[in-house]
């Protein structure tokens, strides 16, 4: 989930200096399981939350207790009654986590209990309520947090696929494959690649179900979220799969150690002298050994290591901790022996500082035991592993680093001297180890920018600081902000011209769809009809300039400048009139200004007046890339451009030519320039995108280190919410009917935007160019598009009497609605991005004929990346047009471009389903405390988006959240809930299904019914039918999903790999169908496909 953070943005500068200062300290109780690598990363996590301005309390166990004079500024209460000191099977590791749990809970319940009466004691209203933070097996925190209405959140201290195992293990023993046979062991388990059945945490448990009923434990905490100290790129398609089975936010936030220093939390002794030892090593030279704080060996497998590593010839420093060997008499002879072999080769200690080591220079390779801390430490160096995993998650954590990352050597149960001498070898110096080396090299660098200003870790970090804080605030005061008392307020500040204030407007519908009230602050120049969005506020502003500017279409640099000159003072005034109106009411929220990149003077009002702001672009994510590109290219002396240089590629800039950066026409270099340099170093927080991730995913990796802010891909707009017409001229709705009698996909829709203009000898070669091609046309020709000339008139009435009913000519059209029209099958076009992006959306193959500014890198994109279209630049000869027209339209040679245009409108329309692009928005913007007083915090993002927070109660017409868990155990005598849904169409036209659960005495059938605004609510018969929706689905899926229901027809499998889900049951009876409806846990066994319901 990605964050604009309206909320905090939105509190006045004063509050937001308070919470920096430490004003208000949110205090968060820490809960580790007592191992050492338990304890670390939850200490390396409050180390992180303490320099974002929480207060630490550690509630820990007496046994393994760390050195707490590293950590001053935390506060540690011990548990009582210890019992992992007194229990005699160390081997058995769910009774021993089932013993900690019981022996802890009723001390930590005493201790919280005491924390919050010193609160009230200290305060007359509360501010905030603690947080409870916990190892997973410290579950025993989560039951006491439910108990005392505390927030609670889980961290998980292994890696995303390790957790996935974990949750697969039932699923495993219910399909058969358990109890394990030997010769199964090394088959991968099914979609679960690399993981063999071995590598599974339940192979080698004592009893198998014990160890299943502690995974079901686990794995149904009622938390509000989870933290795991993992990486996105690390673990991207892990991480998906698990997202859909938890059905809970999930945070990562690793490498932990790289986001803030941390000081040691080791509870054994670190030996400094071996960090003496390796500045005496040449670099990448030395191997590290160490097999963590649990692993022990028997003396042969000692014997073999000692061995290993000294035939190896590679200097080595090897952590040998005190009980790692089973007892021996012979031990300590057998190092002594060795350590006179290998002489100052190598460094044998009890304990090092790992971090430290593996940053160091000298080491070049990590033979490991896989522990999660271990191997992300690693990693994070570059520096490439042998493997030897012994037990939990290290044997997933292995597979993964030598079969997924591939930066490592499995040198699993071998421990043979040659073996590990080969290993060896072959890691550190050997050409056949170079591609292991190489990789974990750039491995480093990717985990590097994860934590860097808007990295992944960085900025799912910010948005668990933001949960915290909203779940530490009591009910009451939740409560007054759901009931909507405080909305934000939000500026909009568009440029004034067609192609920026059609996606302003859009942006704002859908902005006011969630919630918030809108003010367009816009030029007098341009000014968008007011009529079609009454509940916008609309603020002209003075001095206007564009209309006194007579450059526009040749120096569009200087346009920008003059306009933002002399608007800036009136927005000011204007900004400064809310504000004081604002405090006049007692309002505490300030405005937000989203303003277009091109009305940069925004930005320096906002900046000014201490208020939020955002950047919107309206074009691509490849253009602002381009913006970056072009400073680049005048460093390294491609400027000024030559002709013969123009058809280049841009190095690293593919498929751009120097031709088409915006650029390389410009009148004054030095001023495009300059310009460029202004918008791209504007202080905003975050820049909205009117595009799509599958549409620019390349440019986007490039440009989201540049920026170093969050970028928030909203796209396509126009498809999130329906919104009425933002057209500066008016529009010819006859064509609509005269495409109602054309057949389907035959029409080609032409349209050059509001502000291209062509010749006379252009607009002659397009005239009988469309009239050779025998295909029915819609052209719109704009009233000053074509220079003037006498004989343009006489010119399109001989071409009206030539093709007579085969075409339509109009002054302006209704594009969204002509485009998705069926009989249109091309799009003859500029390429404007809000043209592009809605020829794309209704899977409209293009012909492409760019004028300027953006519509070159947009021609190129759809022509040879998405290879949607042809590209017909500069050529306006009515041969070629003839060709490109019937190639495009009929011909077998552009079946392939028609396939693809239909391919990409499924991925677009797949982007709007998911709901993600409305996540960026939504999210933070409002919160909702579970009606069910479960603890959990409902955002009305995920009213829309996430499969587990989708319920509300339904009380005389007010909306009372409650998380889905609790939608599907409470068990009143008849409750409505209704699931928001993210229409398959629009957000606008939002789905709503009103259940009625029978009361499980069950006497009255369910019933079902469908309502869509603006439309009567209208019962679906569902006789024996329980029906769930989780959204974001469509209308139509769901008429669809009653229909199949109806008719018993049930499908078996929808595609469990998609978050958008429905669940059919077609019971026997309607007691049955109360049961199944809880029994299901609100987890569905029917979904629908990226395909549709099928």
């Amino acid at each position: 989930m990605t964050n604009i953070s309206f909320r905090l943005q939105s509190k006045p500068p004063r509050d937001r200096e308070m919470e920096e200062q430490g004003g208000r300290r949110r205090c968060l109780v820490l809960v580790p399981y007592p191992l050492q690598g338990h304890i670390t990363p939850m200490l390396q996590l409050g180390t992180i939350l303490h320099s974002r301005g929480f207060s630490i309390t550690i509630a820990l166990s007496q046994f393994d207790f760390p050195d707490t004079s590293n950590l001053p500024d935390f506060v540690f209460q011990p548990l009582l009654n210890d019992s992992l000191s007194k229990f005699n099977d160390p081997d058995d590791i769910v009774a021993l986590i089932s013993n900690l749990n019981l022996s802890y809970r009723v001390s930590l319940q005493e201790l919280l209990i005491e924390m919050i009466e010193k609160q009230q004691l200290e305060r007359q209203d509360p501010q905030e309520l603690p947080c409870i933070i916990y190892d997973p097996l410290m579950y025993s925190a989560e039951a006491v947090a439910h108990h005392l209405k505390l927030p609670s959140i889980v961290l998980h201290p292994s890696s995303v696929a390790f957790l996935l195992a974990f949750c697969v293990c039932p699923k495993i023993q219910k399909e058969g494959y358990t109890p394990f046979q030997v010769s199964k062991s090394l088959e991968l388990v099914p979609e679960l690649y690399p993981l063999r059945f071995k590598d599974l945490p339940v192979f080698d448990v004592k009893s198998v179900d014990d160890f299943l009923q502690f995974v079901t434990t686990v794995s149904n905490l009622r938390t509000s979220c989870m933290i795991l100290n993992s990486i996105d790129c690390l673990e991207q398609q892990s991480l998906a799969q698990l997202r859909q089975k938890l059905q809970v936010p999930i945070f990562l936030i690793g490498p932990m150690h790289k986001l803030v220093p941390a000081p040691s939390s080791s509870l054994l002794e670190e030996d400094r002298s071996c960090i003496s030892w390796l500045d005496k090593q040449t670099e990448n030279s030395v191997v590290y050994v160490s097999f963590g704080s649990i692993a022990s060996l028997e003396e042969k497998e000692l014997a073999e290591m000692a061995w290993g590593l000294a035939n190896s010839k590679q200097p080595f420093l090897w952590v040998l901790r005190p009980g790692s060997v089973h007892v021996s008499e012979s031990v300590d002879s057998l190092l002594d022996d060795f350590k006179e072999t290998i002489g100052e080769r190598g460094r044998i200690v009890k304990w090092a500082l790992q971090k430290e080591v593996l940053a160091h220079s000298a080491v070049g390779g990590f033979w490991s035991h896989c522990g999660w801390n271990s191997t992300l430490e690693s990693v994070s160096e570059g520096v490439p592993m042998i493997c030897r995993p012994f037990t939990a998650d290290q044997k997933v954590i292995g597979r993964y680093v030598n079969h997924v990352w591939r930066v490592g050597i499995e040198l699993e149960n071998v421990f043979e001297r040659g073996e590990i001498e080969r290993a060896i070898k072959l890691l550190m110096v050997e050409k056949e180890g170079e591609e292991i080396r190489q990789r974990a090299a750039e491995l480093k660098l990717e985990l590097q920018l994860s934590v860097q200003k808007g990295g992944s870790s960085y900025n799912s970090l910010n948005e668990l600081v933001e949960l915290i804080m909203l779940q530490s605030k009591p009910p009451r005061d939740r409560e007054m902000e759901e009931q909507g008392g405080r909305r934000r307020h939000l500026v909009l500040v568009p440029y004034p011209l067609q192609g920026h204030i059609t996606p302003m407007l859009q942006l704002g519908t859908i902005l006011h769809s969630i919630g918030f009230p809108i003010t367009i602050a816009h030029s007098q120049f341009n000014s968008p009809d007011t009529s079609n969005h009454p509940d916008f506020v609309f603020l002209p502003l003075s001095d206007d300039s564009l209309s006194k500017c007579n450059d526009i279409s040749d120096d569009i640099v200087a346009s920008i400048s003059y306009h933002n000159l002399t608007c800036r003072v009136s927005l000011q005034e204007l900004l400064i009139e809310m504000i004081e109106k604002q405090q006049e009411q007692h309002e505490e929220q300030l405005p937000c200004i989203i303003f277009d990149s091109g009305m940069y003077c925004a930005e320096a009002v906002a900046h000014r007046l201490k208020l939020p702001s955002i950047m919107f672009r309206t074009s691509c994510a490849a253009l602002t890339l381009s913006f970056y590109v072009c400073p680049k290219i005048q460093k390294e002396g491609y400027t000024p451009f030559q002709d013969s240089k123009s058809l280049e590629l841009v190095p690293e800039f593919h498929p751009l030519r120097f031709k088409d950066l915006p650029v390389f026409n410009a009148k004054r270099l030095d001023e495009f320039l300059q310009f460029i340099t202004t918008s791209t170093n504007l202080r905003t927080s975050g820049l909205i995108c009117n595009s799509i991730d599958c549409l620019e995913q390349s440019s986007l990796s490039q440009l989201r280190p540049k920026l170093q802010v969050p970028i928030f891909l909203i796209g396509p707009m126009h498809k999130l919410v329906p919104s009425l017409s933002s057209s500066l001229l008016e529009e010819d709705r006859s064509c609509i009917s005269w495409l109602d009698k054309q057949t389907e996909n035959s029409v080609l829709y032409v349209s050059f935007g509001s502000m291209a203009t062509m010749e006379e000898k252009q607009v002659a070669e397009m005239v009988w160019g469309l009239a050779n091609s025998k295909q029915p046309f819609l052209w719109v020709l704009r009233l000053g598009s074509v220079h003037v000339s006498e004989s343009v008139d006489l010119l399109l009435d001989d071409i009206k009497e030539t093709i007579g009913e085969r075409g339509c000519i109009v002054k302006w059209a209704a594009q969204k609605e002509v485009l998705a029209h069926s009989a249109v099958g091309g799009f003859w076009t500029h390429c404007g991005w809000n043209s592009t992006l809605e020829s794309a959306s209704e899977g409209v193959p293009m012909i492409c004929r760019p004028f300027s500014w953006d519509q070159k890198i947009n021609c190129r994109y759809v022509s040879h990346v998405w290879r949607v279209g042809i590209e017909s630049e500069n050529v306006f000869e009515r041969g070629e047009i003839e060709r490109a027209i019937k190639l495009l339209m009929v011909e077998r040679e552009g079946e392939e471009i028609r396939q693809r245009a239909a391919d990409l409108k499924l991925k677009l329309q797949l982007s709007v389903q998911k709901g993600d692009t409305v996540t960026l928005i939504v999210h933070y913007t409002d919160s909702r405390h579970c009606s069910a007083n479960c603890s959990r915090t409902v955002h009305e993002t995920e009213l829309f988006t996430a499969p587990n927070f989708l319920g509300c109660f339904v009380l005389g017409g007010i909306w009372i959240p409650s998380c889905m868990a609790c939608l599907a155990v409470e068990d009143p005598m008849c409750m409505e809930a209704s699931l928001g849904g993210v229409s398959g169409a629009s957000l606008g036209v939002v789905m709503s299904v009103q259940i009625q659960v029978a009361a499980s005495s069950g006497t009255d059938s369910s019933l079902v019914t469908a309502v869509k605004p603006g439309v009567n609510s209208s019962s679906v018969p569902a006789k024996n039918l329980g029906l769930t929706v989780f959204g974001p689905v469509s209308y139509a899926d769901i008429v669809k999903a009653f229909a199949d229901s109806a008719v018993r027809e049930v499908p078996q499998c929808y595609g469990l790999d998609s978050p958008r889900k429905v669940l059919v049951r077609a019971d026997t009876d309607s007691n049955e169908a109360s049961n199944n409806f809880k029994a299901c846990n609100a987890k569905p066994n029917l979904q629908v496909t990226d395909n549709g319901i099928d």
